[in-house]
């Protein structure tokens, strides 16, 4: 009998210690966690929240970071975890220079996410059918385009138009 009550509170104990642990490693926001999580690189100011929503326990946050004095961009995936949000993944994105504008991307497979930079000529990224979402930068005439659920088969129809639905190579 004792030691059922003992096992019992053990028990109890453990998960006690679990919510105490996951409510400090948690955040209220999904932009919290991004900017509170170390990541690899640090996250100088949160851009956007919920890019795409892929399914409702995750948001998918872009942000700005700064190494060396040199501006870059990323992603961050959180996850929704016991009592908040949690900072899961990450991939970096470029250098944001014109340089990179226009052609170079990026995949992450864990995220099925392909991004890049493109600059005022270029109207729409196309991916295959689909058209991807694009995000201004501040402070800089670069935007950041990116799709969610992409396949690395897509890749290959890859394609950057104007406003006269020309392709720019």
């Amino acid at each position: 009998m004792i030691f059922r009550k003992i096992g019992l509170a053990a028990i109890s104990l453990i998960i006690v210690l679990f919510y105490f642990y996951t409510e400090m490693n948690t955040y209220p926001s999904s932009k919290e966690a991004v900017e509170n999580t170390e990541l690899g690189i640090p996250v100088k100011k949160v851009l956007m929240i919920n890019g795409v929503n892929i399914d409702s326990d995750h948001e998918y946050v872009l942000f700005s970071s700064e190494i060396n004095g040199d501006a870059y961009y990323g992603f961050a995936m959180t996850k929704w975890a016991f009592s908040g949000w949690k900072a899961v993944d990450y991939v970096g994105g470029f250098h944001i220079t014109t340089s990179n504008a226009n052609g170079s991307y990026s995949y992450k497979e864990s995220m099925k996410l392909v991004n890049g930079l493109i600059d005022r000529q270029v109207d729409r990224v196309m991916i295959g059918d689909r058209i991807a979402n694009i995000n201004p930068l501040p402070n800089s005439n670069l935007r950041v385009w990116y799709q969610f659920g992409i396949s690395e088969e897509e890749l290959e129809s890859v394609r950057f138009l104007d406003k006269n639905d020309e392709e720019i190579r």
